[in-house]
């Protein structure tokens, strides 16, 4: 049986809107290194998936061929390298990914994506912080050990 539909088109009964059958997780990533936001969507048709980061869409492969990050054929986002620097960290933040076909479009739950020690680490890193008066003072750097194991028979 057709049925037709606001946007002109047939309505066939056996298409359905789309659902989201496997959400995204969130991820603890250390820099540099590959990471995947899955997503799976059902719906007839097909649907698209889309990404989007704090509320902004993102930029993909599909969008420009030098992106660091790629949208795959089952919806889930991956990305090449996490990439995480001292003023820019276009990777870290809350992801959803969004279904879409003619019959509506489904919402994934929140995943965050955070870079690991990210917090951390930056301030240890630091070449300088500032001190409880405002003023630039050297900041102190934590030690370094250097641990050996030696085979011994007890």
């Amino acid at each position: 049986m057709l049925c037709p539909d606001p946007t002109g088109s047939r309505l066939r009964q056996e298409d359905s809107p789309p659902r989201i059958v496997e959400h995204p997780s969130d991820l603890i990533v250390s820099k540099g290194e590959p990471a995947t936001l899955n997503c799976k969507a059902e719906g007839r048709p097909t649907p698209t998936v889309e990404w989007y980061k704090d509320g902004e869409r993102v930029e993909t492969d599909k969008d420009d061929p030098r992106s660091h990050r790629m949208l795959l054929p089952s919806g889930s986002l991956f990305f090449l390298r996490i990439v995480h620097g001292r003023r820019s960290k276009p990777d870290e933040g809350a992801y959803v990914c969004v279904a879409r076909n003619y019959l509506g479009e489904a919402v994934s739950r929140n995943a965050s994506l955070e870079v690991a020690c990210s917090s951390l680490c930056s301030l240890l890193l630091r070449d300088e912080a500032m001190d409880g008066e405002g003023e630039r003072s050297p900041l102190i750097r934590p030690a370094l050990f250097h641990v050996s194991i030696r085979n011994r028979s007890i």
